[in-house]
């Protein structure tokens, strides 16, 4: 840890990244993940963002990373703000994973950082940056040849899946536990965006197919998610164990005790895979639909389209059927994320920028 104890220079990174009710946390989270092994490695980080709700900046500044917050405005005011606090700061590098910011963003901050790192998902747009991240399962470096400058080093595929510590930790522990499978506790979990009308669709589901009074419902959803009061109401009324909470700060160790998780085809699908959990996959934004039909392709999770089609054979607990799928899904995820890909991003990022 040279660079912690005086000897190297920290190396100044900035990321830019937002989250909001319409497109979740997951890129503010994935981003905090690889800030915190930056900053192992001797990385100082600065969090550029816009509209950043209270917990989220809590989240960020709990790590001893600084933030500052960027007004909304058009790219041009965002570009302006940005190269700013970069030569301000004397950033080394720039981070981005933002959907909207592409080569004219990336290109008009490499002349005030010295490198620049972009992480995407959707291989749709031009950037200019000198390393590409993309963690798609089964995403070829080939897809962004001409999306990005021919010196530009790719990484993509799960092999570079950007997990917190705390997965990798409990991965073979729980993949041991899971050699007998069973159906008692289930997680539904779609995200940071806004889905309450599909939770509503799914609790209601669940209710009519009259699960076993063993099973055990864990619900989140946060406090601005909509129609959370019916939500509430509809788990009071269940047939069986249910609660709700607006937040989990240990996804890992939830997932560890989940039979099956009923979540969203996002980012948090790598973390699952990586514990090898069971999960039916709802699509519900654009972004997600090519990670929800390889997974499902490969048998590594299964894909609902419709809370209607959860039918009853697929989560009766004494079903032959429900055991065989649900180790069958364990033992196809957990040999596509091994839980390094944090490490292998931060420690290429590092050897690059010092």
């Amino acid at each position: 840890m040279a660079a912690l104890n005086g000897s190297t220079k920290l190396m100044k990174i900035g990321i830019r990244a937002d989250a909001s009710d319409k497109i979740g946390s997951g890129h503010i989270m994935r981003c905090l993940t690889l800030a915190n092994k930056l900053a192992e490695l001797g990385g100082d980080i600065t969090f550029l963002c816009a509209e950043l709700s209270n917990h989220l900046h809590d989240e960020i500044t709990k790590h001893h990373h600084s933030v500052f917050e960027i007004e909304t405005g058009d790219l041009a005011s965002d570009i302006s703000q940005c190269t700013s606090l970069a030569s301000q700061v004397s950033l080394d590098a720039m981070i981005v994973d933002h959907y909207k910011l592409d080569y004219e963003w990336e290109n008009a901050l490499k002349d005030k950082c010295n490198f620049l790192i972009a992480i995407d998902d959707l291989a749709d747009r031009k950037h200019e940056c000198d390393i590409l991240i993309d963690q798609t399962f089964g995403r070829s470096a080939a897809e962004y040849e001409a999306l990005t400058p021919i010196d530009c080093e790719i990484l993509t595929g799960s092999d570079f899946a950007i997990l917190r510590p705390e997965f990798k930790a409990l991965r073979e522990a729980n993949l041991h536990n899971r050699s007998r499978q069973k159906l008692e506790n289930i997680l539904i979990s779609l995200g940071g965006a806004d889905n309450g009308s599909l939770l509503l669709d799914i609790l209601n589901r669940l209710n009519a197919i009259e699960l076993s009074p063993n099973t055990k419902l864990t619900l989140v959803a946060g406090p601005n998610t909509s129609h959370l009061n019916k939500i509430k109401d509809q788990i009071e009324e269940l047939k069986f164990k249910a609660s709700h909470v607006p937040n989990l700060t240990n996804m890992a160790e939830e997932l560890s005790n989940s039979d099956l998780v009923i979540g969203a085809a996002g980012t948090s699908t790598w973390e699952r895979l990586c514990l090898g959990v069971p999960s039916y996959l709802f699509i519900i934004a654009d972004n997600q639909k090519l990670i929800g039909e390889r997974m499902e392709k490969l048998g590594a999770a299964k894909v609902i389209k419709h809370a209607d089609q959860l039918f009853i054979d697929e989560l009766d607990p004494q079903s032959p059927y429900l055991i065989k799928t649900l180790s069958s899904i364990t033992k196809t995820a957990s040999n596509i994320i091994d839980g390094n890909g944090t490490d292998r991003v931060a420690s290429k990022i590092m050897e690059r920028i010092q």
